[in-house]
């Protein structure tokens, strides 16, 4: 599947990196989308590449972020409470640390997941 699709809208013509969409507002992507559609005769094959992306593109990210769930329900450890291993200060801020990056991996599939799902309800608001 190609990666960027070109659009045209009267005398505006755009070139989209796909992989890169969900980097934009969706203020700006509902624009986009709006102005592809008043010419939806002109870009065809532009509209079925781009929901063909969508669609991967939520499936994929759903999928990432099971992954990193799973990273993270295995790899984080409880430094409080009566169970606490005890450790120096420097494997403390080792675990800290590593704690801080899987909670941020998660935090970020989460939020691109939910990007997509959003671009993937606006292309098909507007497509109707």
């Amino acid at each position: 599947m190609t990666e960027t699709v070109y659009f045209r809208a009267d005398t505006f013509r755009a070139t989209i990196y796909l992989p890169r969409l969900h980097e934009l507002t969706i203020t700006n992507i509902r624009k986009l989308l709006r102005l592809v559609f008043c010419y939806d005769w002109e870009n065809e094959e532009a509209i079925l590449t781009t929901e063909l992306y969508i669609q991967n593109a939520v499936e994929d990210s759903l999928q990432a972020w099971k992954e990193k769930s799973q990273e993270y329900a295995h790899g984080w450890r409880n430094l409080k409470g009566p169970f606490a291993p005890r450790l120096t200060k420097e494997e403390k801020l080792k675990v800290t640390r590593e704690n801080n990056r899987l909670t941020a991996a998660v935090k970020e599939a989460k939020r691109t997941h939910e990007k997509w799902v959003k671009i993937n309800s606006v292309f098909h608001e507007l497509r109707q």
